[in-house]
């Protein structure tokens, strides 16, 4: 099993997963490499695999050895070289998903003494991978843009730190147990019938966060900012998640604590607040037309139509950049107005854009705005 072979103390090759890496290194790194794998496999426990990383003091060089395979009964043993040893992203993501037990495996060969699995390392936006089925406690997620996805996975005591996601992350039928999310922007996210139990979300971002089948029972909310909240209505005819049967909407926060939200273009339709407190909420252009709550926790200064406030903006783009008395902004404006008399219900201007009376320079301006306001409302 050759693990690593040296041509001189300058170069080392290691040979990996159907490639293999050559890289300036030091004495002193080379030897704290040969010392960790000797670790590996004269220790005890089970490693599938292993990623070194370490700072070549001698010429400032960090030496990254991605996808090293290590087939033995092993572990990771204490030893005075000041190198770090982790795993590849790569390597995560074949773990997890290679089904629960290998998975598991890995969780156990890869803690830390606070006895957290890190799976911070690498750039998780290189991947779309998705996993499933897998069972995660104690794991520590910081400082990445997450691609993959999980589903039918349970996470217990987890914490998630500086994240941002693109519409990745949650996955269908997860469930978070005691799991905290800190200083994260969670950008188009969906959880469909997910279950968070007991977590807290500190200085957390939700933007176009959309929602179904969705229940955060006894979680709390610090500082957290919801900007176009949106529910799907549950479209089976048994719930995923049993206990929400009984209050029956498909965004459901029982039992919870905010504390200094704030709500923006929200809409709280087919929503559900039962035994939850408010402190300091702000509340900015929500519509709380069908909202389901057993106090009313916000202002009547903050109901409005979103969707009006939507086209608002879109008119007020469209003048400040084609003018008040462009073709564009007359024909929306026309539109605004038999919407708000009620002459017409549908939500589906392009009628009065595409009736040849706005002309196709002045379209592709409208179109820039269009998809540079409607994220915002969640359209």
């Amino acid at each position: 099993m050759p693990l690593i072979m040296a041509n001189d103390a300058r170069w080392t090759t290691i040979h990996g997963k159907n490639r293999t890496h050559s890289k300036p290194l030091c004495c002193q790194c080379f030897a704290a490499i040969v010392w960790v794998l000797w670790e590996i496999v004269h220790g005890h426990g089970q490693v599938r695999s292993c990623y070194v990383t370490t700072t070549c003091h001698q010429n400032a060089i960090e030496h990254n050895f991605s996808g090293i395979r290590i087939m033995a009964e092993s572990q990771f043993l204490a030893h005075p070289f000041p190198i770090m040893a982790t795993i590849d992203m790569e390597t995560i993501i074949e773990a997890l998903s290679s089904g629960p037990e290998d998975a598991r495996r890995w969780l156990t060969a890869n803690r830390a003494n606070d006895g957290y699995a890190d799976i911070s390392q690498s750039a998780w936006d290189s991947s779309l991978a998705v996993i499933h089925g897998v069972g995660l406690d104690k794991v520590r997620l910081a400082g990445r843009t997450i691609s993959p996805n999980f589903v039918n996975c349970v996470w217990r005591d987890s914490e998630f730190l500086d994240l941002t996601t693109d519409g990745h992350f949650w996955g269908a039928g997860n469930e978070w147990h005691n799991c905290s999310f800190t200083t994260s922007v969670l950008c188009l996210v969906i959880s469909p019938q997910n279950l968070f139990a007991g977590c807290t979300f500190n200085d957390v971002v939700f933007e176009g966060y959309v929602a179904c089948e969705t229940l955060f029972e006894s979680c709390r909310f610090m500082n957290c900012k919801f900007e176009s909240l949106r529910t799907i209505p549950k479209r089976r005819s048994r719930w995923a998640v049993g206990r929400m049967a009984s209050l029956g909407s498909s965004l459901q926060f029982v039992g919870c604590e905010f504390h200094h939200p704030e709500f923006r273009y929200c809409v709280f339709a087919d929503s559900v607040f039962s035994k939850s407190r408010f402190v300091d909420p702000m509340a900015t252009e929500c519509d709380f037309t069908y909202i389901n709550s057993d106090h009313k926790w916000w202002p009547d200064s903050t109901q409005c139509d979103v969707f009006v406030s939507h086209l608002d903006h879109v008119i007020t783009e469209i003048i400040a950049q084609l003018g008040n008395d462009s073709p564009a902004a007359k024909s929306l404006l026309r539109y605004r107005n038999e919407y708000v008399c009620g002459h017409t219900f549908s939500k589906d201007y392009s009628a009065c854009l595409y009736d040849g009376t706005v002309p196709d320079p002045d379209l592709d301006v409208v179109e820039g705005i269009i998809d540079q306001v409607g994220p915002r409302f969640g359209l």
